[in-house]
């Protein structure tokens, strides 16, 4: 899973330098790069990281636009051959994603990432997983409305604990919701909404054409997929990826403070 979350984060990382450079080589370099990643992504067989790289990306190509409207036509032109892609695609059957010998690993994966891409809702584990997640926010969590202790819904609790009885969950909201109690689920949503409006804020508040810029628009790009990772998947309790995540809501909040500081200095200096 974290290869999915590696690749993802690089591939939006990518394409926002690759729409920020200026020299055709740098160009062609970083979209190599971004062709590779989105490869990455498709041969780790992560449904999450392939939805949270096309959330990103569509976040990418709005705070690209110099205006809304230019977003908007980008975006439009854009999802027109994904819109079509989606809807005449042929997913791939029950037989041809079981029937793949010990030989045909590479291709038995990208079957099976692209039937889940492409159907989505035919899947048995989403059915699998709203069901699970029904039953916790029903009859686990309003009993212990203040958590369970730190550990309790993790994947070692469930390999080491055999007393269990909770499901495998796959949402890190309802795995806090569990362990910190709802306080501490709410508190989490908060700072990744947060976090999401002020990257969103310096991605358009940025001078256009400059580096500064170009950053501004990967952190704005990376945040909405690390909520649909968040969502459906435990992307902040990964030990290798969850400090990249924290360190960019970190690095956000701190700009968006040096951004508000910079704006009281001219105003007192006006």
């Amino acid at each position: 899973e974290e290869w999915g979350r590696y690749t993802e984060i690089g591939a939006l990382t990518a394409l926002g330098f690759f729409a920020g450079a200026k020299q055709f080589r740098a160009r062609v370099g970083w979209l190599i790069c971004a062709a590779a990643l989105v490869g990455g992504i498709l041969i780790s067989g992560q449904r999450t990281a392939i939805f949270g790289f096309l959330v990103g990306l569509v976040a990418l190509i709005m705070f690209s636009a110099k205006t809304w409207r230019a977003g908007f036509a980008r975006l439009t032109v854009l999802l027109i051959p994904l819109v079509l892609l989606f809807v005449f695609a042929q997913a791939p059957t029950d037989d041809e994603v079981w029937s793949k010998a010990e030989d045909e690993r590479v291709s038995a994966v990208l079957t099976h990432t692209r039937r889940g891409t492409l159907k989505p809702t035919e899947e048995d584990s989403l059915q699998v997983r709203f069901q699970n997640w029904g039953d916790l926010v029903t009859s686990v969590i309003p009993y212990r409305p203040l958590g369970a202790g730190i550990g309790a819904g993790s994947l070692t609790d469930m390999r080491t604990n055999r007393d269990s009885d909770l499901p495998p969950i796959d949402n890190f909201i309802l795995v806090l919701a569990i362990t910190c109690g709802i306080p501490g689920a709410l508190v989490f949503v908060w700072i990744l909404l947060r976090a999401s409006w002020l990257s969103a804020r310096l991605a358009r508040a940025a001078e256009s054409g400059t580096h500064k810029a170009t950053i501004n628009r990967i952190a704005a790009a990376i945040m909405p997929a690390l909520i649909l990772n968040s969502v459906f998947g435990l992307t902040f309790s990964i030990y290798s990826v969850a400090p990249i995540a924290w360190l960019l809501i970190g690095w956000i909040s701190a700009e968006a403070l040096r951004a508000r500081e910079q704006t009281e200095r001219e105003t007192l200096i006006i």
